[in-house]
């Protein structure tokens, strides 16, 4: 049972994620990791130094370097030495970037919509507490 349930937790996860994924790249332009960077930033304060939006994001820092020179070459992203450490840089949101989430917001929101709209509140909320419980026994927070 567990393992049937861990499998069916990782296909629809990877089910969902990629749904999203090829939307947004055929309506955007903007491959999930690039979103995940657009909304670490744009609901949280900025600026961010790379290693905390790649916290945020839960995204290697490593993979998000050239990301992120590029969107900052593209104008969605303005990257400024950090006055607190000079060895990193803070990254915060250029109006195309912050232009970039208000087109992106509402392709997630209906593609979220249209999944779950079979669902009723009592079951979104069980699915919530489940997991929650989930996150808390791997150690990240839900």
């Amino acid at each position: 049972m567990e393992f049937r349930t861990t499998r069916l937790l990782v296909l629809a996860g990877r089910a969902y994620v990629s749904r999203i994924d090829k939307l947004l790249v055929r309506k955007t332009g903007q491959s999930r990791v690039r979103w995940q960077i657009l909304f670490a930033l744009a609901f949280a304060p900025q600026p961010a130094t790379l290693t905390e939006v790649a916290r945020r994001a839960y995204l290697k820092w490593p993979s998000m370097v050239k990301l992120v020179d590029e969107m900052v070459r593209e104008g969605l992203l303005d990257r400024q030495d950090n006055p607190a450490d000079g060895r990193s840089k803070l990254i915060s949101l250029t109006d195309a970037g912050e232009a970039m989430v208000r087109r992106i917001q509402p392709i997630k929101d209906g593609e979220r919509a249209a999944v779950l709209q079979h669902l009723s509140d009592e079951e979104l909320q069980q699915a919530e507490r489940l997991l929650v419980k989930i996150f808390e026994a791997i150690g990240k927070p839900g």
